[in-house]
């Protein structure tokens, strides 16, 4: 139904200026005119009711399916309250796709989350203030109309439920970002790293619709999306084994990751959502979640890690690691130090910012003093030794330093 919008936006002020247009149509939609099915915020600020875009995976994450089965179920303001929460997720989702897809940095992701942060939600504007109202989903979590899910040409015919609400239930900031952090592990530690190859042969595309979800526990699994609907949570995309063998694997992955940075947030935000998170809650979250790499800068390489670094502390590595190394050996292993200091300060200054700034490509923890980093040959993404298992003592006898990721990824044919 809903292609990318034309002209694509791809800075900032259009991401957010896409993100108000389709905010402005879901508030029409959910103070003037009330219907069902999935509801669609449209850029030119209208909105729509309509079934699920027939491609997989879509072209931009889709809002929650199915609202109109759990309307006649619920009390109408519970109901607007509860597609009012999905909404907020769901352009939540669509505006960081777009900057995961051009290339937003922190400080770009930043600059969109306070524009955004700065108008009221769709739960605030549906209910009038940031409280939320009883709901019946937590008092009962299968309460209200819900149907199995079953579109042909779509969907297949094998439905299952996955992953009710976690218990017990992330109510606060700081629980939202643990279940945010669990749920991020998954992808960035291993289904798209470490266990790369074990999730590429799941994803068959012989197989129905299959979707990748990242659970609290620091675990992941591929498969069918949830029987009911409206489900319990926001969705990951669906169908994402079907592109696989339509594009390169490296792109693939990038195209997973983009949608699981979207997803990650969406959920995020649902739990915020519900449990009344105000403009500085909201915020508070947000910053939290942008000190960490998105999944789709692990995946590709291009978290911002200082342009530098490698340079800075080949440099430097005898007097880093106290031992000095064979100028053949290609193996990035350092203990961190502040950088040598030359005639020019300024430039000396420049330096110790940037490795400040560094973050560790597996745990996404800033540089520390005294730490042992080592960095991957292929990816060139610097690591926390202990975060990857390798001393300062092994790292002497490696010639060439791979990560976990890189090790994993499956040979071209």
């Amino acid at each position: 139904m809903e292609a990318i919008p034309h002209p694509i936006p791809r800075t900032v002020e259009e991401v957010f200026s896409d993100f108000k247009g389709r905010r402005a149509g879901l508030i029409k939609a959910l103070t003037a005119e009330k219907e069902n099915l999935s509801l669609f915020g449209l850029p030119n600020e209208t909105w729509e009711v309509n079934l699920p875009v027939e491609e997989v995976p879509p072209e931009l994450p889709e809002p929650v399916l199915g609202i109109n089965f759990a309307r006649d179920g619920m009390q109408e303001k519970d109901w607007l309250s509860l597609v009012a929460v999905h909404s907020d997720s769901w352009l939540l989702a669509v505006a960081f796709y777009f900057g995961a897809r051009f290339g937003f940095g922190k400080n770009e992701r930043k600059k969109l989350f306070q524009m955004i942060n700065d108008l009221p939600t769709i739960f605030e504007v549906v209910t009038g203030n940031a409280k939320q109202p009883k709901d019946p989903y937590l008092l009962n979590p299968f309460s209200g109309s819900r149907i199995l899910r079953n579109f042909s040409g779509r969907c297949g015919s094998s439905w299952r439920w996955l992953q009710p609400i976690p218990h017990p239930i992330p109510r606060t900031v700081e629980e939202v970002f643990s279940d945010f952090k669990g749920r991020r592990a998954g992808f960035e530690y291993k289904a798209l790293t470490a266990d790369v190859e074990k999730f590429y042969q799941q994803c068959d595309p012989e197989k129905e619709n299959l979707c990748l979800y990242g659970l609290p526990n620091e675990t992941w699994e591929v498969n069918l999306p949830v029987e009911e609907v409206p489900p319990e949570l926001p969705e990951p995309a669906l169908g994402i084994n079907f592109a696989r063998d339509g594009m390169q694997e490296k792109d693939w992955l990038s195209l997973v990751a983009v949608h699981s940075d979207s997803w990650l947030l969406a959920v995020a935000f649902y739990f915020g959502a519900r449990f009344g998170f105000g403009k500085n809650e909201r915020k508070k979250l947000f910053q939290m979640i942008n000190d960490l790499p998105t999944i789709f800068e692990v995946v590709t390489g291009n978290a911002k890690q200082p342009k530098d670094l490698s340079a800075n502390h080949n440099s430097s590595k005898s007097k880093s690691s106290g031992k000095s190394r064979p100028a053949e050996s290609q193996t990035k292993a350092v203990k961190m130090s502040p950088p040598p200091k030359d005639d020019d300060d300024s430039g000396d200054e420049e330096e110790e910012d940037d490795e400040q700034g560094a973050t560790c490509g597996a745990c996404g923890d800033n540089y520390g003093t005294d730490e042992f980093w080592i960095c991957c040959d292929i990816c060139e993404k610097w690591f926390h030794g202990k975060c990857v298992k390798i001393t300062p003592a092994k790292a002497e006898h490696i010639k060439q330093y791979k990560c976990p990721s890189c090790s994993s990824k499956r040979a071209r044919v």
